[in-house]
């Protein structure tokens, strides 16, 4: 029998082997794509922060990667605003820095919907902080983020 501390000792090793072997399999599938054709989108909506990757053609474009951070936003709680800012800032630097897209090639919207219920519930200064936020975690405080109209994201969806 084993006590607790030479349980860990001999374990260990094997759980780190195992470790690296997880880290590195999360790596081994690249996406390849061609960097200088590749855009990124990422919008807030009523549910999160949604993020797609597009690599545009002459004559088609193709979904390199959609991804999405469950934050409920349109609940306008200090919980919901903190981790809406933390996933939209975190889809932001991943395009960045995991598909090395430039920022100016990253396009930033709030959805109609989001700005319907911020009407609705007199909640305009959350998307304006949401805004602001952003700016100052990525440290561009002239970033463009759109608040898109319902003609407009019909037009784009």
């Amino acid at each position: 029998m084993y006590t607790t501390p030479s349980l860990i000792r001999r374990m260990l090793p094997l759980f780190l082997c195992l470790s690296l072997t997880t880290i590195h399999s999360q790596y081994a599938t690249r996406i390849h794509f061609n960097a200088s054709n590749v855009f990124a989108g990422i919008e807030v909506g009523s549910k999160g922060v949604k993020m797609s990757v597009v690599e545009m053609n002459k004559k088609s474009f193709s979904v390199v990667k959609d991804t999405s951070v469950n934050t409920d936003f349109i609940s306008f709680s200090s919980q919901s605003s903190v981790a809406t800012l933390d996933g939209l800032a975190g889809l932001f630097n991943t395009a960045m820095t995991v598909y090395g897209i430039p920022s100016d090639r990253i396009y930033t919207v709030i959805s109609s919907g989001v700005k319907m219920q911020a009407d609705k519930d007199n909640q305009q200064k959350q998307i304006d902080q949401l805004i602001g936020g952003f700016r100052e975690r990525i440290h561009e405080p002239n970033r463009k983020v759109d608040i898109v109209d319902v003609t407009q994201e019909a037009r784009l969806s």
